[in-house]
């Protein structure tokens, strides 16, 4: 059963309006009697998008620097990255960055993020370039390229464990050891995110 919001037509930008009309939920607006259907957006990443119209923020709550709080904000912003790249909403998509960069530091295994950003950019126009992947590059870099830091993880990290989560090498891999070729020998955290952006 679709899930009906009653918002502010100036809530729902150009690139939502464009995105696809098969449903799994529906957004009814004020100003217009008419409904917007979005196959995979959920309920909660709409609601996400509603509290970052709202109050400039995604992220509604503080993590006080608790391992698993942090790991779930990391989650509730892939989803939230996802959400913004089905609907072509680039300001939202700069904002799930932001927050996520600004997370980033707390984050012990970044690894972990790599596939779910990268599945969300399959099939984009040159989604190697996209700022997302870019992104979880530099970070993971940041975490692993450099004198004394500990090397980056390639597969779970739960030992003798196959949960799949494998990163891919021709994706990456590629894009690490060229980021990390130009940057390194000793890879900085990244300033500010408006430098991956194209």
């Amino acid at each position: 059963m679709p899930t009906t919001f009653n918002v502010p037509e100036t809530w729902i930008s150009r690139p939502f309006t464009k995105a696809s009309h098969t449903a799994t939920a529906s957004w009814n607006l004020r100003e217009e009697s008419e409904d917007i259907y979005f196959q995979n957006i959920s309920t909660s990443q709409f609601y996400d998008y509603l509290q970052w119209r709202r109050s400039g923020r995604i992220l509604q709550y503080t993590h006080n620097n608790v391992e698993y709080a942090i790991e779930h904000q990391a989650c509730i912003l892939l989803s939230a990255l996802s959400c913004a790249i089905i609907t072509r909403n680039t300001d939202y998509q700069q904002a799930v960055m932001q927050e996520f960069s600004a997370l980033a530091p707390l984050l012990p295994w970044p690894e972990d993020y790599v596939n779910p950003v990268f599945s969300a950019t399959v099939g984009i126009e040159s989604e190697e370039l996209h700022p997302a992947r870019r992104m979880i590059v530099a970070i993971v870099a940041a975490k692993t390229c450099g004198h004394g830091k500990r090397k980056a993880r390639q597969g779970p990290r739960d030992k003798g464990v196959s949960r799949g989560d494998r990163i891919e090498h021709d994706t990456f891999w590629g894009m690490y050891d060229a980021y990390c070729a130009k940057t390194g020998p000793e890879c900085d955290w990244p300033e500010d995110v408006h430098e991956f952006l194209i």
